[in-house]
């Protein structure tokens, strides 16, 4: 194959772009902490499809961002949630 034709192939980055948009959704209350993780799981997905065959798939740096940010938001949700429930910290 061609180099020409190589660039013309659209690489698949199908689950980076679905982990993204879930990612979006950090605002709702009590679903996000559901989103996040399928975002994380969505995102781990890509990398290993973009491992297994990485001219088919794409994205692997985007994957790594949404991967970092769905786990810091995990974990300030979490962190958001224990000091409200445990501590009864109000935030406003």
């Amino acid at each position: 194959m061609k180099k020409k034709d190589a660039d013309k192939i659209k690489k698949d980055n199908t689950y980076a772009w679905i982990a993204f948009i879930l990612l979006l959704f950090f605002w709702a209350p009590f679903i996000n902490i559901i989103l996040f993780i399928l975002s994380i799981y969505f995102s781990v997905k890509q990398l290993k499809l973009n491992n297994s065959d990485s001219a088919k798939y794409g994205a692997f740096w985007f994957s790594i961002m949404i991967l970092i940010l769905s786990l810091i938001l995990l974990f300030l949700t979490a962190l958001i949630f224990y000091l409200v429930f445990y501590y009864d910290i109000k935030l406003y």
